[in-house]
């Protein structure tokens, strides 16, 4: 930002009753005191016009600086509940299925057979083998074996209900065409489970899908919490290249 100087303008000088004065030594202190007082003022209204005129540019510039921070509060704001969306949406399964899972999740029936409920389980065609089928299945054997997901008085309680739980939709996602199994982690806990479906784009052939399908629970040295409830869920730690596929096991059949 440039501030030009007010130029100073000669002012039109009069010199009253200096005429008058008949000593002319007196006369001529008179007049230099005119024609100072006139160039002061002449000085004094410039510099009164550059003040104006930098105030004039301060306060529009103040103005810009404040229209960009509100910019940049809004864009840093935008930027962190954008990431804030995105941790959201990979804390509630969508990391890599682009929420496929959760929408099958969503979708479930009262048990884990896809179509009408309490219907013959079947194989699903190839273009069946969907993330969203499989979340119907995983959140509908949740549905269906309500008593697996209770608050139990003790970890052991807790962990025998979670396996049974997981071992059952390894059975229902195999019966009807998810090659799946357990897959436990390296504490052997029984969190999550593998099985083969088409990519999140429905791309064949399926390939190799990992996924959480139950909620964390107190785990030692953390004391254990008898209102702790199981909850089915669908967390997606991804997808393995085609040809990366899954052996199935057995899990529990109804």
């Amino acid at each position: 930002m440039t501030i030009k100087e007010v130029k100073v303008e000669p002012l039109k000088r009069q010199f009253p009753h200096v005429d008058t004065i008949e000593d002319w030594r007196a006369q001529q202190s008179i007049r230099l005191l005119w024609d100072r007082l006139f160039d002061v003022e002449g000085r004094l209204q410039a510099a009164e016009a550059s003040l104006r005129e930098a105030i004039a540019a301060v306060n529009t510039q103040e103005a810009q600086l404040a229209n960009v921070a509100q910019k940049a509060d809004a864009a840093l704001a935008e930027a962190q509940l954008s990431r804030a969306e995105k941790e959201a949406g990979a804390a509630e399964g969508l990391k890599d299925d682009h929420g496929l899972g959760l929408a099958g999740c969503a979708a479930a029936g009262s048990d884990g057979h896809l179509g009408t409920p309490g219907a013959a389980l079947h194989v699903l065609s190839p273009e069946e083998l969907t993330l969203e089928n499989v979340g119907k299945i995983i959140c509908g054997v949740g549905n269906e074996f309500p008593s697996l997901l209770v608050a139990t008085a003790t970890l052991a309680a807790r962990q025998a209900n979670a396996d049974e739980l997981l071992d059952r939709m390894v059975w229902h996602l195999n019966q009807q065409g998810f090659a799946a199994a357990r897959y436990p982690t390296t504490e052997g806990r029984p969190w999550h489970i593998l099985f083969d479906a088409l990519s999140p784009t429905g791309e064949s052939p399926v390939r190799q899908q990992s996924y959480r399908v139950v909620s964390y629970y107190p785990l030692p040295p953390e004391p254990w919490d008898p209102t702790n409830v199981l909850e089915v869920s669908m967390f997606s730690y991804g997808g393995q290249s085609p040809g990366v596929t899954t052996t199935p096991e057995t899990g529990i059949a109804d």
